[in-house]
């Protein structure tokens, strides 16, 4: 029986696996085997809520949960270096209207190709604090922080071309929360962000630990 997949590599010098890939041409032959890893106990299709957190090429397995689930809200957070690490860029800004895209940036190149970016962008690393703040915001607003090397700025729409942000500095409201009830937190990215992000998602915005998931 064949069957059609689709990988996504990332070439990392003196990467073994992904310098072989990158020496094929197109129809060279290929011997795949497995997957062996366990599927993330994924408990439900259908949420309220779902947050989803991809660090870098950690977005394409999150991308294809976010088109296979039925939620009412899905916050969907994208973390890398920088903006040019941003992988299916395109694809995620045509995620449906329920999806609310969170970027955190780490570098300071944020600004740098920044109108790529379909949704509400931070320049700093993910925190609780800071993306609790972001899942505050209203769909259609934009929000900055006072904090330093953490300006934000948002489009008006996914589906429309994201505008220049201009640096405002807004101190974050402490009567705006996240929604107090995320279903399933799911995150797919190394083992060390993925025990930090829980612990700060325990801690702080007080999902229950069988509630967060890595895939």
């Amino acid at each position: 029986e064949e069957t059609n997949f689709s990988l996504v590599v990332k070439l990392y010098p003196g990467g073994n696996v992904s310098t072989y890939l990158f020496s094929k041409k197109v129809g060279d032959c290929l011997e795949f085997d497995g997957p062996y890893a366990p599927k993330a106990p994924i408990p439900d299709r259908r949420f309220k809520t779902l947050l989803l957190i991809g660090q870098g090429t950690g977005v394409i397995p999150v991308l294809e949960v976010a088109r296979t689930v039925i939620a009412e809200t899905v916050f969907f957070v994208v973390c890398c270096s920088q903006v040019s690490d941003v992988l299916f860029a395109k694809e995620l800004s045509l995620l449906p209207s329920n999806v609310r895209l969170i970027f955190f940036i780490s570098n300071a190149d944020m600004m740098k190709d920044s109108d790529k970016v379909p949704g509400l962008l931070f320049n700093c690393r993910i925190s609780a604090e800071k993306l609790a703040a972001a899942m505050a915001v209203p769909s259609n607003g934009s929000f900055s922080s006072s904090t330093k090397g953490s300006f934000v700025h948002t489009p008006s729409t996914q589906s429309e071309a994201p505008t220049p942000p201009s640096v405002s500095v807004v101190a974050p409201s402490p009567s705006k929360r996240p929604p107090s009830e995320i279903d399933c937190a799911i995150i797919c990215g190394s083992f060390t962000f993925f025990d930090d992000v829980k612990l700060a998602m325990v801690d702080k915005l007080k999902i229950s630990k069988d509630r967060i998931l890595q895939l």
